[in-house]
């Protein structure tokens, strides 16, 4: 996603004149740390849907990300049941290739030196936020369209995740794209 600065709106404006707003930049923002923080190379959906969480469950970061996070909870989807289901995933991921986990507290990475790049899932998910928050004619695209950019992807780590913590995904896109059409 290629940006210039908008002086209208005081936010990033994508290719298509689509105004990225303040919350998403920060939405961003906070993906990017999670991923660094986590020692890894890219920022991916699912590094997205913990920014968007973070606030929401005991161990999460910092609130603001809009309603989006307080209608996921209120589906059962916060932070802290989206990263246990982020470690079933990777534990059962492994084991379906054969290998088996390592125990977490042997997983420690070394900092990064670089930034984090977007990885293939994050870019698709902004991209399919673009085409929601399109749709119901906004120019500034908001968390809720991310949040329903993330979970229209049916292929990936979000949705195994999801299903490993029994949650509907489908259930959730519902009740992000009703929430966003509201407001």
């Amino acid at each position: 996603m290629s940006a210039s600065t908008d002086g209208r709106t005081g936010g990033h404006q994508g290719r298509s004149g689509q105004s990225i707003g303040a919350e998403v930049r920060a939405l961003v923002r906070l993906a990017t740390a999670e991923a660094e923080r986590r020692g890894l190379p890219a920022v991916e959906a699912e590094h997205l849907m913990l920014a968007l969480l973070a606030g929401t469950g005991s161990t999460g970061g910092t609130a603001g990300t809009g309603g989006a996070a307080a209608v996921l909870a209120a589906e059962g989807l916060d932070y802290d049941t989206f990263a246990r289901a982020l470690i079933a995933e990777r534990e059962n991921s492994l084991r379906a290739a054969g290998v088996e986990p390592v125990p977490a507290d042997r997983l420690v990475s070394t900092g990064r030196q670089s930034r984090a790049r977007f990885g293939t899932s994050a870019r698709q998910a902004l991209v399919a936020a673009h085409r929601v928050s399109a749709s119901h004619r906004r120019h500034n695209m908001r968390t809720g369209d991310v949040a329903a950019g993330i979970l229209s992807s049916s292929l990936g780590t979000v949705p195994r995740a999801l299903a490993y913590a029994g949650l509907d995904r489908s259930r959730l896109l519902q009740a992000v794209v009703s929430a966003t059409q509201e407001a």
